[in-house]
């Protein structure tokens, strides 16, 4: 695993919706569906990311929030 600051998190979803996707903004990495457990790691290089989370009723997309890293403390190596 690459060294650096991590953040884990576990999501949760409303019944009728059937697909959830995450993304940390600015990042190297695609969108990612979260499985059955709901749970993701970002690796964080700045606060000035945020994590854009997307949910799908089917294909249809039903809302979209974006979490604000502001706030959190990142340990220098």
């Amino acid at each position: 695993m690459a060294t650096g600051n991590y953040l884990a998190l576990k999501f949760t979803k409303a019944s009728d919706v059937t697909k959830v996707t995450v993304q940390m903004i600015p990042g190297n990495k695609p969108a990612l569906e979260l499985d059955s457990d709901m749970n993701a790691v970002f690796r964080v290089a700045s606060t000035d990311q945020v994590i854009e989370v997307k949910a799908y009723k089917g294909a249809e997309l039903v809302q979209t929030t974006t979490l604000s890293l502001t706030g959190l403390t990142l340990e220098t190596e």
